[in-house]
């Protein structure tokens, strides 16, 4: 009887607490208070989703909308809106507002230049409307705005966007925590334009690249190739996957490397550019005409990081191009046939009038007669005599004496032979040349005899002309290459005469041959130089000479 008693006891107290703990469980489920997020863990939350990668490499657009309510929300803001600046940025945006109304565009905010001044260079603006001036007040209380934040988007030293929030009613100015969360926000919204807009350009870049018809190789500064086109396969009959990873060298049979190789080395090493043509082999073995250029890429320090090979197949363009020049070379052998022959007819045609002329009126003329035919005869043999000088003159530098020269020695040792000769006919001479030394490859003797021609010219074009100048210019341009200008303020010349300058017996002198500028022309081109004439009636010449730097 005791034994159950005391079991009873047990129960009542075991079901008791099991009552009591399931009363306390019921209460405490029905006063659990519910999840409340911060509005600085809505700003967190938001910007770790900004700054996922995935965000980042998505349009910064879509982005942004996803978030623009919660960002809202957090900021206290009755009002989140992002203003484009520039159109091609992108589409319009709905701002965001918690009202859900979606006709909030603040285009107004772009005309109104005091903001916009200080927006463009990177300053923020932030008040209450009563702060403002009378007429931007009368805006901010149209649209019904009290307290107002505006921070601009700058990319590149551009205002692209700008980030607004807004208050209505009653309302504060925004912290300045609230305005530090905005901008932390604005730098993301900058790095995901930067971002999209580097995409855009690398995009269009690659399409370039991968449709360009030259074969493109990227190689390290090894040579090994890192990247190479699809037109790789179409110049040189191996395809992108085949030499990716591959020395570029494999591209060349070691003949043709051992030659190449030597000449683009040193260029290379110093960091230049390197360009030439020459008989390449393909993959099957069959020969074609190469064109190539390599150019280096240099990483922000200023070292080269990779070369950039463009190569390309001239074989056909050299085809037309030697059938051009082989009609082109008939014509001009016509010409100067026809030009010879009027050179030399003429005077000899003289010489034998005169002399048939002395030879039937031997007996009758006196001696003061006979000596004017003989005299005017040898008048015209020296004008043949002059001509055959002229001819001769042409193939004197066939072979000219290449070597490195000191362009400022030279300089001044033309200007020691020629400032006399120009003082005596009143000519001012001007030089304009840099103080640091420029080395160019050429031969001085025949450079010095390409420098009397063109001064000659340039001393007769000038006779007519007042305050008489010739300006030597000597530079380097961007390419290393060295210029050497001849410039005159003289009579000038019309464009048909410019155009046939360096023609064969083309001249506009009474007594010219027309193979002054055709011997200069040949005996720099066999220097390895160009020449080119720009020149404007009434105004003057200019002779501009191109000279590969050593």
């Amino acid at each position: 009887m005791f034994l159950l008693t005391i079991n009873i006891i047990l129960l009542v107290i075991i079901a008791a607490l099991i009552v009591k703990i399931a009363t306390q469980y019921k209460g405490s489920k029905q006063t659990r208070p519910v999840q409340h997020i911060s509005p600085d863990d809505l700003i967190w939350k938001s910007i770790v989703r900004l700054t996922d990668p995935k965000a980042l490499h998505s349009d910064w657009r879509t982005c942004f909308n996803r978030l623009q309510a919660d960002i809202c929300d957090a900021l206290d803001a009755d009002e989140l809106f992002l203003l484009d600046n520039s159109p091609h940025v992108g589409g319009p945006l709905i701002p965001i507002t918690k009202e859900n109304t979606d006709n909030y565009l603040h285009n107004w905010i772009l005309s109104v230049p005091e903001w916009m001044n200080l927006l463009e260079n990177g300053l923020q603006i932030h008040d209450l409307s009563k702060h403002f001036s009378i007429e931007e007040q009368a805006i901010l209380e149209q649209e019904s705005i009290q307290a107002i934040l505006l921070i601009p988007l700058i990319v590149n030293k551009k205002l692209v966007a700008i980030l607004g929030a807004s208050r209505h009613g009653e309302a504060s100015m925004f912290s300045q925590r609230q305005i530090g969360s905005l901008r932390f926000i604005t730098n993301i919204l900058v790095m995901a334009i930067s971002n999209q807009r580097d995409r855009s350009e690398r995009d269009r870049l690659g399409t370039v690249v991968e449709q360009s018809s030259d074969c493109i190789i990227i190689t390290s500064t090894g040579g090994k190739i890192l990247y190479a086109n699809s037109a790789c396969e179409e110049v040189t009959g191996f395809s992108p996957e085949e030499i990716t990873g591959e020395s570029v060298k494999e591209l060349y049979p070691p003949s043709l490397r051992t030659a190449l190789w030597k000449q683009m080395k040193n260029d290379l090493k110093r960091g230049d550019g390197w360009n030439g043509q020459f008989t390449s082999c393909r993959k099957d073995g069959t020969l074609y005409k190469e064109k190539m250029q390599i150019s280096p890429v240099y990483d922000q320090d200023g070292n080269v990081a990779n070369q950039v090979l463009i190569k390309r197949d001239v074989t056909e363009e050299k085809r037309l191009e030697s059938i051009a020049e082989a009609a082109n070379l008939m014509d001009n052998i016509g010409f100067v046939f026809s030009s010879i022959r009027h050179e030399l007819g003429n005077p000899i045609n003289s010489i034998k009038v005169s002399l048939s002329v002395l030879s039937s009126n031997l007996d009758t003329y006196d001696t003061h007669a006979i000596k004017r035919f003989v005299s005017r005869s040898l008048q015209d043999i020296g004008r043949v005599e002059y001509l055959l000088t002229t001819l001769k003159n042409f193939s004197v530098f066939e072979r000219p004496d290449i070597k490195k020269t000191d362009m400022l020695a030279l300089l001044h040792k033309f200007t020691q032979l020629t400032e006399k000769d120009l003082a005596a006919e009143y000519i001012m001479l001007a030089i304009n040349s840099p103080d640091e030394p420029l080395t160019g490859m050429l031969d001085p003797r025949a450079f010095l005899q390409v420098l009397l021609n063109l001064i000659t010219n340039a001393v007769a074009a000038l006779e007519n002309t007042k305050d008489k100048t010739i300006t030597i210019s000597l530079t380097q341009n961007q390419n290393r290459q060295i210029t050497f200008i001849i410039e005159d303020n003289g009579s000038g010349m019309e464009e048909d005469t410019v155009r046939n300058l360096f023609r064969p017996f083309f001249t506009t002198k009474e007594k010219g041959t027309g193979l002054g500028l055709v011997i200069v022309k040949k005996m720099l081109s066999k220097m390895n130089c160009s020449i080119s004439a720009t020149s404007q009636k009434g105004k003057g010449t200019c002779m501009e000479i191109i000279i590969p730097a050593a």
